[in-house]
């Protein structure tokens, strides 16, 4: 782990890019030509994407530490978007990028004399690591925008055929079957204060910790968990649903999950059937289907019962494949190639006993994806957005941080995914 000298060293190659996100210009129409005149204040998607990639390969307590620092340095040099000019902005900048443009959502937004919230971006590449990190599938999913506060989509259930034909017939017309399919966008959020009292009170005992780190730390962990939590079991649509049932846990503000989305494919392991079988089976439906699953999301128990399972056969060590950007996990071998095995800690399929299939079988699941036909949709920014409000300006003598994010996750083919049903009877809870 890197001292927080060293990160300052890092953070200083840096410097000008993570600027560039947040700094408000001296002036000028953001949408004005001439403005590039004074220098940019955004960065291309390129660049974004290469800051990205320079966390990635950070260790997360370093990540965190260049969160506090970046946090406090942005601020003595008034980094942050105006929220009222990040607002505003939103509705003519995704016009130009529906016309094609490439622009990033908030661009050479105009600077504020007031003492308001700000967008801090600059924290933006080190949140979506830090996300990375502890959800790796977000990444893999990816991302788009959202066409609406409910996002609607074609939700393919069969891909159509055709057919041969002789040399001057006609070709006889197929067509695929859709049904319209919405998901709402969810807002998580938390918000996390820090009293002068308290810090001031750290730094007189002479402790070495920093309780705006911390705060925000756990506020943005939170919110990965809960989209996490979501993504795998969540349930907006069926009040009696429980963590128990197959609907599972019922949030009328959150959205769908794998758990319910899948339903309609899915592969129930027998009594006495290795793991890596119904993991195949599974992968294989949605092959028949016309998927092509290259990313399982899996339990850690289940995970660590399959690789016993497989060891006694091992002569060279599981082959690993990348799902993220420098993310490497093992995989087994399927029918369509190699599927990469994400662990994902067991809370957040379910409870520890299982939840019933419906037919009295307790059972967990494993999700084998097909990327291309997965997206989490958006509104605002593509990944958790913080908010920072001055000092008092609630009246109590708190710094105060509001990280939160909008999302919902498209799934417009679930028959090219599947899920695989381990039963719970089957696992040995002492490996």
């Amino acid at each position: 782990m890197a001292t927080t000298r060293e990160i300052r060293e890092r953070l200083k190659d840096m410097k000008d890019q993570l600027d560039k996100l947040s700094q408000p210009p001296t002036g000028g129409d953001p949408n004005a030509a001439d403005a590039e005149g004074t220098g940019p204040v955004t960065l291309t998607a390129d660049a974004r994407e290469d800051l990205q990639e320079k966390f990635a390969g950070w260790q997360p307590r370093d990540i965190y530490k260049a969160m506090a620092v970046q946090a406090i340095e942005g601020a003595k040099r008034g980094a942050g978007i105006p929220f009222d000019r990040y607002s505003t902005a939103i509705e003519s900048l995704v016009a130009r990028g529906n016309q094609g443009q490439s622009t990033p959502l908030v661009q050479k937004l105009l600077d504020s004399a007031g003492a308001g919230a700000l967008i801090r971006q600059d924290l933006e590449p080190m949140i979506h690591a830090l996300f990375v990190k502890v959800f790796p599938a977000y990444d893999a999913i990816g991302q788009k925008p959202s066409n609406g506060l409910v996002h609607a989509y074609q939700q393919q259930t069969t891909p159509g055929d055709a057919a041969f034909i002789g040399e001057t017939q006609v070709v006889p017309s197929h067509t695929s079957t859709f049904v319209q399919a919405t998901t709402p966008i969810a807002i998580v959020g938390s918000e996390r204060a820090v009293s002068l009292k308290a810090q001031a009170a750290v730094d007189a005992g002479g402790m070495n910790f920093n309780l705006g780190q911390q705060e925000l730390e756990s506020a943005v962990v939170s919110i990965i968990r809960k989209i996490q939590e979501t993504t795998l079991k969540g349930n907006y649509q069926v009040p009696a649903g429980t963590n128990a049932t197959v609907d599972g846990p019922y949030d009328a503000l959150g959205f769908d999950g794998f758990r319910r989305v899948l339903e309609a494919n899915k592969v129930l392991q027998l009594s006495g059937e290795p793991f890596l079988d119904v993991i195949r089976h599974a992968v294989r439906e949605a092959g028949d289907n016309g998927g092509f699953p290259s990313m399982g999301l899996i339990d850690y128990r289940v995970k660590d019962n399959l690789e016993n399972q497989q060891i006694a056969s091992w002569r060279i060590q599981a082959p690993q494949v990348e799902v993220a950007p420098g993310l490497r996990v093992n995989s087994v071998n399927t029918p369509l190639g190699e599927l990469g095995l994400v662990g994902v800690p067991g809370r957040f399929f379910g409870p520890t006993a299982g939840y019933n299939d419906g037919s009295a079988n307790m059972v967990v699941d494993v999700y084998a994806i097909d990327p291309a036909h997965v997206s989490y949709v958006y509104l605002g920014s593509p990944g958790i957005t913080v908010i920072e409000l001055p000092t008092a300006v609630s009246g109590a003598l708190t710094r105060q941080f509001i990280a939160f994010a909008m999302c919902g996750l498209e799934v417009s083919a679930p028959a090219l995914c599947a899920k695989a049903q381990i039963l719970v009877s089957e696992l040995d809870t002492a490996s």
